[in-house]
């Protein structure tokens, strides 16, 4: 939870990162330095999770070498013994060291989630480099004869030295409904992620600064071939159980986990209590005592877990406000924050910034003494992976693809309603899983025609989600959820560890055989054998659940008047003079001279709202960032 910051410019004036400090103090509150040299300063705030290893410096490194590292390792034991150091050592040195002895491209090795910024004076170089899957945030700003980096992307917006606006591309895509969370591109101009699996170095060469990009790993790189369906099993079942272990080790004191009712979580939840460890169970969904069970009601999956395990869930609670603690914190580490409007505009949240739920289960189990809080995501991604079964098609695992049609295929004519369905199913999955994708909010009516006309000729991609993991991971299908857990967690005391994400998993999960998720008529099948024995048979049954049962929840008695004030907030927010040049306000307008819509009128407002609630984010975030603190 360490968080790190800083820069490198040819620019007369001094780098001085001081200004990035506010905005990255909640993820650290163990200590915090910053090191300058006049065209370099490099910052960091520390976390320590385990009494055993505690970084006692900030800014580590010796000589000409200085680096800032947000590191927990989960191989520190390998690491020691390759480097021949100290047991007591801190992750963050250990990680330093590694890599001056065995240099950047030795990171595929390292099992952790890790991000960090080594500056040698002597050639005036700052090397940036992030863990594979990137569960750690670092966004880079660039412009040729600045570079600055930051944990929180606000730092970066604060410091000075740093001029960027609202990217009009992004403008673009989010009103037209495109995906925006994307790897690497951010909101803003000049500004986008560190890529995970890679190194960035950048070096100063006269009066403008040069710069490369290296991978040091390539997800599913490699095809993974075994002798048995029950051996894929065993070894799945394995790894994820070694990556759940690998990260209790990591961490001291009693820890927190995620339970939805779910595949994912409920693993994560019966192998942490399994293995002994203390730990304080949150669910998302509202207590029972206060919302009424629904139909397929998660909370029931949840109670039979509870019951098995001899555990208890604590759930969530009508009316929970996740504000003050929010408020507390910025108070505390020197950001201003307002004290009127919601907390979408108080805090300057990204406008990606939207499951808040996040912040209520870090804010519990931070509460009840944890550091860290365990999720299942990921998962879905790839682990446990809900696949279509055109997946084993557009694999060309034709054999098995028939096979599976056949196994669900009865009656007469059973070799000819096979071809049927299988060719139906290409047919369909080719049209609805390739098309380009496009969000419930796409609003492509709000965009002013001169400003849309520019970008329509780009070929958007398809969500890929359901036949193609690898290509939806590396089209950044996590990284919206991962640096949500990485900011709310920051304003809790909270680290996130995400065991599905865990390179040797995803990537054992992504390189083994497609027809291993849809056999024997079964969908997710390799996933729900690995765990048979020890999750309920009504979870390993489970095709739907109720989203937290939010059909349930009773509805406040001024909802209407909320919802005027909601929306008064988001359109007033949004600045005229500058989004008049991409945005048409008539329909904003009109909606806004209107009470609560009618249901005719329903999604389009909707919708509408939605674009208009990033957009107006978007633009908080850039005037706060640089006024704020």
């Amino acid at each position: 939870m360490s968080a790190i910051f800083g820069c490198l410019t040819v620019e007369n004036t001094e780098c001085n990162a001081e200004s990035m400090l506010p905005w990255n103090r909640p993820y650290g509150t163990a200590g915090e330095a910053v090191f300058s040299c006049g065209e370099a300063s490099l910052g960091c705030c520390v976390e320590n999770l385990s009494s055993g290893h505690v970084q006692t410096e900030s800014v580590v490194g010796n000589g000409n070498i200085h680096a800032v590292i947000d590191a927990l390792l989960y191989n520190r034991e390998e690491l020691i013994a390759k480097c021949g150091t100290s047991e007591g050592i801190s992750d963050a040195e250990l990680l330093l060291e590694y890599i001056s002895k065995f240099g950047c491209r030795a990171l595929k090795a390292v099992n952790g989630d890790f991000a960090g910024a080594i500056y040698d004076d002597k050639n005036h170089t700052l090397t940036l480099f992030r863990d594979h899957m990137g569960i750690r945030p670092l966004y880079v700003y660039c412009n040729g004869r600045t570079i600055a980096f930051s944990t929180d992307i606000r730092g970066l917006i604060a410091l000075p030295i740093v001029t960027t606006g609202i990217s009009e591309e992004w403008i673009y895509r989010t009103v037209a409904g495109y995906d925006t969370d994307t790897l690497l591109v951010t909101p803003y101009e000049n500004i986008e992620c560190v890529s995970p699996a890679s190194v960035m170095i950048f070096s100063l060469a006269g009066d403008e600064i040069k710069s490369s990009t290296s991978e040091y790993w390539k997800l599913g790189s490699r095809k993974i071939k075994k002798d048995s369906d029950s051996e894929y099993i065993t070894e799945l079942r394995n790894i994820i159980t070694d990556a759940v272990t690998r990260r209790l080790n990591a961490v001291s004191g009693i820890v927190g986990a995620e339970m939805s009712g779910g595949l994912d979580s409920s693993v994560i939840d019966v192998l942490i209590n399994r293995a002994g460890r203390d730990c304080i169970y949150y669910s998302w969904s509202k207590d029972p005592s206060e919302v009424e069970y629904a139909d397929r009601d998660e909370r029931l999956i949840i109670e039979e877990i509870c019951k098995q395990e001899h555990i208890t869930c604590n759930f969530s609670h009508l009316g929970d406000t996740y504000e003050e603690g929010v408020a507390e914190v910025s108070r505390k580490v020197g950001i201003n924050v307002s004290e009127a409007g919601s907390g979408d505009f108080r805090f300057a949240f990204p406008p990606g910034s939207n499951t808040y739920q996040i912040i209520y289960a870090s804010q519990f189990v931070k509460s009840k003494g944890a550091n860290v809080i365990f999720t299942g995501h990921g998962g879905d991604e790839g682990v446990s992976h809900r696949s279509n079964i055109y997946e084993m098609y557009a694999h060309h695992e034709y054999y098995r693809y028939l096979h599976y049609l056949w196994s669900v295929t009865r009656g007469k004519s059973r070799i000819f309603r096979t071809l049927k369905k299988g060719l139906t199913n290409i047919a369909e999955s080719k049209k609805s899983l390739k098309e380009t994708y496009l969000n419930w909010f796409e609003s492509p009516e709000l965009l002013k025609e001169d400003f849309a006309r520019q970008f329509r000729i780009k070929q958007e991609s398809a969500l890929l989600f359901e036949f193609d993991p690898i290509g939806y991971i590396k089209s950044g299908g996590s990284r919206n959820r991962l640096d949500n857990m990485a900011l709310f967690g920051a304003y809790s005391g909270v680290r996130y560890l995400v065991p599905f994400l865990d390179y040797r998993v995803i990537d054992y999960a992504v390189s083994i055989p497609r027809y291993m998720y849809a056999y024997k008529g079964i969908k997710r099948y390799i996933y729900r054998e690995a765990f048979k024995d020890i999750i309920p048979k009504s979870l390993y049954k489970l095709n739907d659940k109720e989203d937290m049962s939010l059909r349930n929840i009773p509805v406040r008695d001024n909802w209407q008047d909320e919802y005027a004030l909601r929306k008064r907030e988001i359109i007033e927010g949004l600045n005229r003079e500058y989004w008049s040049k991409y945005l048409d306000f008539s329909m904003l307008d009109e909606h806004l001279s209107k009470g609560y819509p009618t249901e005719e009128e329903y999604d389009a407002e909707m919708r509408h709202l939605k674009v208009a609630l990033k957009c107006a984010l978007a633009q908080n975030l850039l005037d706060k960032a640089k006024k704020t603190c």
